[in-house]
């Protein structure tokens, strides 16, 4: 990331007269860097980042982490499935509290074949 005393030095330069290759060599700042810092300079009419804006959160909210990870401390068996069409929400923002947020791993039991006495013996 370029800091914001990088781009004062690009529009400095690029007011001189300097072209965006003659600015590349002297800075050492990627040509992409450049041409966004003088768009962005030509649109706005200053070098300060863009404000981002981002949907709001709806489902992976302190709430639904705190209810999900109750439950699965309650039945650490339940399916991550169920568990979001219980609580109304996607199965990937489950995936994304149980997983990021909580940090537990899913497994899934898988079943095998019991062992008798005959196969302890010849596995044993």
């Amino acid at each position: 990331m370029v800091s914001e005393a990088d781009r004062i030095w690009i529009v400095t330069l690029s007011n001189a007269g300097h072209s965006q290759a003659d600015i590349h060599l002297k800075t050492k700042i990627t040509i992409r860097t450049i041409q966004y810092t003088l768009e962005r300079l030509w649109e706005t009419g200053v070098v300060e980042c863009r404000i981002r804006t981002e949907a709001p959160a709806t489902a992976v909210t302190p709430r639904n982490i705190k209810v999900v990870k109750e439950k699965v401390r309650r039945n650490p068996m339940r399916s991550m499935g169920k568990l979001a069409s219980e609580m109304n929400i996607s199965a990937d923002s489950v995936h994304t509290v149980v997983n990021d947020r909580v940090r537990l791993r899913p497994i899934k039991m898988q079943p095998v074949h019991a062992l008798n006495a005959e196969t302890q013996l010849l596995l044993g």
